[in-house]
């Protein structure tokens, strides 16, 4: 189940499955903990599918993962290809 963001108040509930993930490896941050970068694909009860591309937190000392993108992107596949496709060919490293 995936909960609406809480600027739209009362708005119904979506119900979805991550099918498949794609993770990075975990990137330290020796300031502010241990991040873990992931992909992830939804499929959601009408049928359709989306990504979402979100990150998962550990903070110094601490034994599990705490869920970090509560604003994390997620739309259709073509839509987040396009946007990877477009940041890429900024060439920023």
């Amino acid at each position: 189940m995936f909960s609406p963001p809480d600027a739209v108040g009362e708005a119904d509930k979506r119900y979805g499955t991550v099918i498949d993930e794609v993770w990075t490896e975990v990137i330290p941050d020796k300031e502010w903990g241990w991040y873990i970068y992931t992909s992830q694909l939804i499929e959601w009860t009408d049928g359709t599918r989306s990504i979402r591309l979100t990150y998962y937190y550990q903070a110094e000392g601490a034994k599990s993962w705490r869920f970090g993108g509560q604003y994390s992107l997620e739309d259709k596949p073509s839509v987040i290809l396009n946007l990877i496709r477009n940041t890429l060919a900024k060439k920023w490293e």
